[in-house]
């Protein structure tokens, strides 16, 4: 809205846009600097936009404030301190790292087929969202414990003495009947988002895993608090595909920084086993994945592509003796600005309409072409790159090529042009954009 206000360009909306994303995480749930993080990281899976890294956290400092201001200072989590000391509890976290991974796949899946599913039924729209309705409010009615934020749960196991349990079954029902209450709300076409059902679900998971090792009466060196802010920061991280952004904020919504060594390396794991899978469809790989930074890479294509893809073969050519007047003809005729000479098919010189026109005001009517053509021609070959002959054409300021086959033979192949150049490139960046767009489909 800021960005059309502002007339601003495409460029700084897209910045725009990062920066009131991170604003707005970094205000709602108070984590300035995670916010900023992700509105530059959760666009890509394997990315950073880092033009939008400044402005967004300059957005999201200004929006915490305001905040904050008004609702409190206090993180969303209020939580007894702690400290990592036991390098042995790493393995630990590890293994919740893999099991939020394998968590994580199985929600992205679900979300997802449950959305293919609601897209399938041919049924009005409208109508899509009162059938997820009420499977979730049914679910509710048997286990109203999922419905929700879930943050009221997030705080009480934070809270919860290490001696008092939750059944290992109640909160695998937790994990599992929150994954399928979210697909079903936000597939169906309701209202609804990712973010804080995954903290949940990564929460969760976290007290499961340490729930378990209690049971087996296996010490872990830590404690259940520990284990639900790690595995949040782990399950977002994997799922989200932005662990940094993950781990400052969970940091920041907990108050403590305590926990960066387990939570690096419990994220760092579920986000390598959750893969390409993701919860966010938009994202794209990297930056040169992106249609906004096709441009961006216009050089990388350039240097991709031959002469010999972009030319026109068996050009248009004249002999030394043709008058200009014949040139001239041929050039209005068939709409071209230059012409290479050739004797027996070896190239030997080039003339331009610039240098017909000039022999004509200078009252040079019955002379041959090679008389005035340009006879140190440069050339480009049919395997050289287009960068290559785009160089040769802005060095020397020049809109066209002969082509060659070889330098010491000089046979002419072909002519390439800078609009050749321009349109090979159009179609090829149109090609990378459709196939980009096909795969997100």
């Amino acid at each position: 809205m800021i960005g059309r206000i502002f007339n601003l360009s495409p460029r700084d909306r897209r910045t725009a846009l990062a920066a009131g994303l991170g604003a707005g995480i970094g205000s709602i749930f108070k984590a300035p600097f995670g916010g900023g993080l992700l509105a530059a990281e959760i666009i890509y899976k394997q990315d950073f936009e880092i033009q939008a890294l400044v402005p967004a956290f300059i957005a999201s400092v200004i929006g915490y404030s305001i905040n904050a201001s008004v609702f409190g200072w206090n993180p969303i989590f209020s939580n007894p301190t702690f400290f990592f000391h036991d390098p042995i509890s790493l393995i630990f976290y590890g293994l919740l790292g893999v099991v939020c991974g394998v968590i994580g796949i199985v929600y992205v899946r679900v979300f997802y087929g449950v959305d293919s599913f609601f897209t399938r039924l041919s049924i009005p729209n409208y109508i899509k969202p009162a059938i997820g309705g009420v499977l979730v409010g049914t679910i509710g009615m048997v286990f109203p414990y999922v419905l929700g934020t879930g943050y009221g749960w997030i705080q009480k196991l934070i809270a919860m003495e290490d001696g008092i349990l939750l059944s290992i079954y109640f909160i695998i029902a937790i994990i599992f009947l929150k994954i399928l209450a979210t697909s079903l709300t936000v597939g169906s076409g309701g209202s609804g988002g990712a973010f804080a059902p995954s903290l949940v679900i990564g929460g969760f998971t976290g007290a499961l895993i340490w729930s378990v090792f209690k049971a087996l009466d296996i010490p872990t060196q830590t404690s259940l608090a520990a284990f639900v802010m790690v595995g949040m920061m782990a399950f977002f991280g994997g799922v989200g595909k932005a662990p940094i952004a993950a781990i400052m904020m969970v940091s920041e919504m907990s108050g403590t920084y305590s926990l960066l060594v387990p939570s690096m390396v419990a994220t760092v794991i579920a986000y390598v086993i959750t893969g390409k899978h993701t919860i966010y469809a938009s994202q794209v790989t990297t930056r040169r994945d992106s249609p906004a930074h096709s441009l961006d890479y216009a050089i990388p294509l350039l240097t991709q592509i031959r002469v010999k893809d972009a030319m026109t073969a068996n050009p248009i050519s004249i002999t030394p003796e043709t008058t200009i007047e014949e040139a001239m003809k041929i050039m209005l005729e068939h709409k071209i600005r230059g012409l290479p000479v050739t004797v027996g098919g070896k190239l030997v010189g080039i003339i331009t309409y610039s240098d017909l026109l000039r022999a004509k005001i200078e009252g040079k009517h019955n002379i041959s072409v090679k008389d005035i053509m340009t006879k140190n021609v440069i050339v480009a070959l049919p395997d050289e790159t287009l960068f290559s002959a785009f160089d040769k054409m802005t060095e020397k300021g020049i809109g066209r090529l002969p082509v060659v086959d070889s330098l010491s033979s000089m046979r002419l192949v072909g002519i390439i042009t800078r609009g050749d150049i321009g349109k090979v490139y159009e179609i090829s960046v149109q090609k990378i954009i459709k196939a980009k767009q096909e795969e997100l489909i």
